[in-house]
């Protein structure tokens, strides 16, 4: 899996991962040097855009939490955008916020944490 790149738009740091078959195992050595790299800046609102990530397996959405978590912890947010069905379905069945994956665009999930 390649690291993922972070561009900042206002207050928000959007990441995104290339293209990629799943977040799993290794995404966690990957996201938290980029979320730490971020929150170092005073940055504390994130968007995780997975529009080429093809799915996502248990362990990679306890990164992801563990990356909400963080965020929470400094006053800020972290949300989903782009999602597949497949993760879309993933994320459901676990019973995770809504919040945390309903956004269709890079654009409306900044837009909703600026």
């Amino acid at each position: 899996m390649n690291k993922p790149t972070s561009e900042i738009r206002g207050r928000v740091a959007v990441i995104k991962f290339a293209r990629t078959t799943h977040l799993g195992d290794d995404t966690g050595e990957l996201l938290n040097p980029v979320i730490d790299e971020c929150s170092g800046t005073n940055l504390r609102h994130f968007v995780l855009d997975v529009a080429d990530v093809g799915h996502l397996n248990p362990h990679g959405f306890a990164i992801i939490l563990g990356a909400l978590l963080r965020a929470q912890g400094v006053g800020g947010n972290l949300v989903l955008c782009n999602a597949n069905d497949r993760i879309k379905q993933f994320l459901e069945s676990a019973q995770a916020p809504r919040k945390l994956f309903n956004y269709e665009s890079v654009e409306v999930a900044v837009g909703a944490l600026s």
